[in-house]
C-alpha cells in the first residue's frame, strides 16, 4: 500500500511556474497644486492683517523620475500576465507661483512656500497586461495594461493611490529576455487629484 502510495505521489503533475523579473527604469510629470498669498489688494493698498490676505492656487507641472523591479506573473506565451512593481521614485522641486495679471500687483507682494527639494518615494503596484497584437513571428507583442498600487513610504507623510493605464510593448530578444517599455496615463489621489504621464522601461528575464 505505501509503495502504491510513494508511486503515485510521484506521478502527480509537478506545479508549474512561470513569469519572470525585470530591473526597471520610469519618468515622466504629473500636476501639484501650489498655493500663494498676495500681501497687498489688488490696486496695491498694503493688507496689514495677514490672516486676511487673499489666498490663489497655481497648477505646476513636475518631473518625476524613478527605478526599481517588476516581477511577472505567467508563462511567456500568455496573452494575460500579472505584473508586481516595486520601485523609488523622486519628485522635483517646485516652482516659485507665477501669478496671472492681475492677481497681485507687485511681485514683491507674493508670499509662497513652494516645496524647494526633493521629495522621495517607495511605491509598490500590482497590475495586469492584456496582450492584444502578436507580430514577428510572435516576437513583438502589444498590450494594454493596468497598474493600481500607492506610494507607501514617503518622508513628510503624503501618502498616495496611484493608479496608471495605457500601453505596453514589449519585443523578445531571445527565448528568456525580453525588452519592454510603457506609457501610461497616470492618476495619484491625496486629498486632491493629480494626473500625469509616465514612462517605464526595463529588461525581463523570463523563466518556465
Amino acid at each position: 500500500m505505501r509503495t502504491a502510495a510513494l508511486i503515485a505521489f510521484l506521478l502527480l503533475p509537478a506545479p508549474a511556474f512561470a513569469g519572470g523579473v525585470a530591473p526597471l527604469v520610469t519618468g515622466g510629470f504629473h500636476t501639484e497644486t501650489v498655493a500663494y498669498y498676495s500681501s497687498q489688494t489688488s490696486e496695491g493698498v498694503k493688507i496689514p492683517d495677514q490672516a486676511a490676505y487673499p489666498n490663489y492656487k497655481q497648477t505646476e507641472y513636475i518631473g518625476d523620475v524613478g527605478s526599481g523591479l517588476e516581477l511577472v506573473v505567467g508563462d511567456r506565451d500568455d496573452l494575460i500576465q500579472g505584473v508586481f512593481r516595486g520601485y523609488w521614485m523622486m519628485d522635483m522641486p517646485q516652482h516659485v507661483p507665477n501669478p496671472r495679471e492681475g492677481e497681485v500687483v507687485d511681485p514683491s507682494a507674493l508670499i509662497s512656500a513652494p516645496r524647494d527639494s526633493v521629495k522621495h518615494m517607495g511605491i509598490g503596484t500590482v497590475g495586469i497586461q492584456w496582450g492584444v497584437v502578436r507580430a514577428a513571428n510572435n516576437k513583438f507583442r502589444f498590450a494594454l495594461g493596468v497598474n493600481v498600487g500607492a506610494a507607501f513610504a514617503t518622508k513628510d507623510h503624503t501618502e498616495f493611490l496611484l493608479a496608471q493605464a495605457g500601453g505596453n510593448v514589449n519585443y523578445a530578444v531571445t527565448r528568456t529576455v525580453e525588452v519592454f517599455a510603457d506609457l501610461d496615463y497616470g492618476l495619484r489621489v491625496h486629498k486632491t487629484l493629480s494626473h500625469g504621464i509616465y514612462a517605464t522601461a526595463g529588461v525581463r528575464i523570463m523563466f518556465d
